[in-house]
Parts: C-alpha cells; structure tokens; sequence
C-alpha cells in the first residue's frame, strides 16, 4: 500500500515534467524530532526523486511518513491543476479514499492546495504549493490510530518551512 500512495505521487509528477534535481532545494525545514530520514530508501525503493522522506516509530505497524516532492511547474498548470491531478490520481488508485474537497493552503507564504484522504489502512494529508516556478508536494501519512498525532507532527513540520528566497 505504500508503494501504491508513493507510485501516486509520482505519477503526479511523472505527469507535470521530471522531479528537480540539484543540489540545493530551494527550503529548510526543522526534521520531525525522532522521526527518521528515510529519503535513500525511498528513492531507492520507488526510482524516484524526494526532497525529504521522514518515518516516525510505528503503530499498529505502520509507521507514520512526511514525504517532499518537488517538479517543475507545467506550461499553463499551477498549485491548483495539481492538487487538482493529484486528488484524481488518489481516486484512481484508491477506491474508498474520500478525498475532501481542495482547500486553500499557504506554505511560508506560498500558496497552494490540499486535501486529506484515505489510502488503503492509512489516513493521509496532500498539500501542494507553487513557488519561484516549482510545485512543492507534502504528504502525511498515518494509521488512523496515529493521525492526530502526526498531524501535530506535519503542521510544526510545515510551520518550521523556510524558503531560501521569499514567495514572489
């Protein structure tokens, strides 16, 4: 199941132009205390490309995860075409994901979408922005005995967000 969430993903990205690369991200970020960087294996386990991947300790066997993907924005797409993309590619591959409805979002001054859902045994939170002509993707995942709590964990995660140049 978490490589069907981590395959939506990337299709979204897949679909709007290839992951960034380079050696700079264009943020900052204070890591979950106690949370683990997973990114390596994430990349290594999906061929794709993830700014950060952070795991927290597993409940009822399932370990929460922050994850950061950044593309390039598309000709004549934006934060809204998508989290718009994305929360169909989640209806694809999730039948019973009970998208909520697109919600205005902003990330240290950036603005963006998200919307929470349903991914087989894991409740979960998308939220994409666009920033300086890059579309920034964050995600939580969660057993839904856990997703409270790594609620708190991803909004202190995105309140730490520092762009490396202001929003324009």
């Amino acid at each position: 199941m978490r490589r069907a969430l981590t395959l939506v993903v990337l299709a979204v990205a897949v679909a709007f132009g290839a992951c960034a690369q380079g050696t700079t991200n264009g943020f900052s970020v204070t890591p979950p205390g106690g949370w683990e960087d997973r990114t390596d294996t994430a990349e290594t386990r999906t061929r794709g490309e993830f700014e950060v991947v952070y795991a927290g300790t597993p409940v009822d066997g399932l370990a929460s995860t922050i994850t950061v993907s950044r593309i390039a924005v598309p000709k004549g797409g934006g934060a809204r075409t998508s989290a718009t993309a994305a929360r169909a590619a989640v209806l694809d591959t999730f039948r019973a994901a009970a998208p909520t409805p697109l919600a205005p979002a902003t990330l240290d001054g950036a603005r963006g979408f998200g919307f929470d859902y349903r991914a087989g045994d894991k409740r979960a939170r998308y939220l994409t922005v666009e920033h300086r002509g890059e579309l920034y993707a964050a995600t939580l995942e969660a057993a839904p005995t856990a997703y409270d709590r790594g609620m708190q964990v991803f909004d202190a995660f995105l309140r730490s967000w520092k762009w490396d140049k202001p929003a324009t």
